[in-house]
C-alpha cells in the first residue's frame, strides 16, 4: 500500500511530543503517551482504533502500539471470573508472539529481540534481551517500558526486532488484526533514515511499505 509522505521535521515533531493524551469520550486523560496531539490536546481513541509507531536505528526496529484494553482483552476491569482470567492468559501469550504480530521484510533478516507492554490489567513482561532493550531508541525520554500514566482502559506495547540487513527493510506485514480481530484501524507513523510517513492500516490493507 502507498503511504502519505511527511516532511522529516514534521514527523520528528510528532515523535517527540511530550504530554500527549488519549481519551475515550469523557474519561480521564492519561498523559505522556508519546503520540500525536489532536483536537485541542486530546487524542480520541474509539473502540477498534489504535496507533502504531515504527522507527529504525542502528539495525533495531522498534514498533510501539497504543490502544484500548477492550479491543485486545475484551473488558476493561480486573479479571475476577475464570473466563476473564483465561482471557488475560490468552492475551498475554498473543502479545509475546512477535512472529505472528509483525513480519518485517524477509530480506532484512529481522529477529524478535524483546517485548514489553504496560497495562493495569496484564502481568508485566520484561524484554527478552535486556541489552537490546537498553539500546532501543526512546521517545520523549522514555525507555522501552516508559512511564506513561496507565489506566485500565489503555495499553502501551513495544516490540523490538534486530535486523541483520536493515537497508533491505522495505515492508512490514501487520498481523495485529488477526491476533486481535476487534481492532479495525491502526493509524501508523514511521520514521526511518531515508523514509518517513504515515498510513492508515486495516485488516484489508495490513501492509506498511515505503
Amino acid at each position: 500500500m502507498r503511504s502519505r509522505a511527511l516532511s522529516h521535521g514534521v514527523l520528528a515533531t510528532l515523535f517527540g511530543l511530550v504530554g500527549a493524551a488519549h481519551t475515550v469520550a469523557d474519561e480521564p486523560v492519561p498523559t505522556k503517551c508519546g503520540v500525536p496531539i489532536e483536537r485541542g490536546g486530546v487524542r480520541i481513541l474509539s473502540p477498534g482504533e489504535g496507533e502504531l509507531q515504527a522507527s529504525l536505528e542502528a539495525g533495531l526496529l522498534r514498533l510501539r502500539v497504543t490502544g484500548l484494553m477492550v479491543d485486545i482483552l475484551g473488558f476493561e476491569h480486573p479479571a475476577t471470573l475464570p473466563q476473564e482470567q483465561k482471557a488475560v492468559v490468552d492475551t498475554t501469550m498473543r502479545l509475546k508472539d512477535q512472529a505472528a504480530l509483525f513480519q518485517p521484510s524477509e530480506k532484512a533478516r529481522c529477529q524478535p529481540a524483546g517485548v514489553q507492554y504496560e497495562s493495569a490489567l496484564l502481568p508485566t513482561v520484561a524484554p527478552a534481551d535486556s541489552q537490546t532493550a537498553a539500546q532501543a531508541p526512546t521517545q520523549s525520554g522514555q525507555g522501552v517500558s516508559g512511564t506513561e500514566s496507565i489506566t485500565e482502559k489503555f495499553f502501551y506495547a513495544t516490540f523490538l526486532y534486530r535486523c541483520a540487513a536493515p537497508d533491505q527493510l522495505r515492508t512490514l506485514n501487520v498481523g495485529w488484526f488477526k491476533q486481535f480481530p476487534k481492532v479495525r484501524h491502526l493509524q501508523t507513523q514511521y520514521q526511518f533514515a531515508r523514509h518517513q510517513g504515515e498510513a492508515a492500516l486495516t485488516p484489508v490493507n495490513a501492509q506498511l511499505s515505503w
